[in-house]
């Protein structure tokens, strides 16, 4: 039997759907129910804002992120890293750099802008790329290449 919904504390602001879920025996009941009513997209909406009002999510989803990259870091065998922008900031410029990274998180201080970024992570093969938003490129745009070091470089 599936258990009992426990965190209602963003019901209480809402009526129609606090009396849902004091009708509901279950998650899936009340979720049946709140279909039913027509009131799935507001409790999306509650939901969307109840989680950017906790850190805890945004840390799990930061460390989540992290540890994936550390862990494709280590198939490429190296600390060693070659990385490169284009698209850069308001004046779309290029770039480059070679660094040492061991960990995702060591990887993305390096490259990425020390500013409130939003970006998403593709992990390829042998490469990592990133499309970067910031408030001098809110459109996006910003285009990061990050490759394991060969020969000489990174040193």
């Amino acid at each position: 039997m599936e258990e009992p919904f426990e965190n209602d504390h963003f019901f209480s602001h809402d009526y129609d759907l606090g009396k849902i879920r004091d009708d509901s025996k279950s998650n899936k009941e009340f979720l049946e129910k709140v279909e039913a009513a027509g009131l799935m997209d507001k409790l999306k909406k509650l939901a969307e804002k109840d989680a950017g009002e906790d850190s805890d999510i945004y840390r799990f989803a930061w460390e989540n992120l992290t540890d994936e990259i550390t862990t494709w870091m280590k198939t490429q065998g190296t600390d060693r890293w070659v990385g490169g922008v284009t698209g850069f900031g308001w004046r779309k410029q290029e770039g480059g750099k070679e660094f040492r990274a061991s960990k995702g998180e060591e990887l993305l201080r390096e490259v990425l802008p020390k500013t409130q970024n939003r970006f998403e992570v593709y992990l390829e093969k042998d490469q990592i790329r990133i499309e970067n938003w910031h408030h001098d490129a809110p459109t996006g745009g910003e285009w990061y290449t990050i490759k394991p070091a060969t020969g000489d470089e990174g040193e």
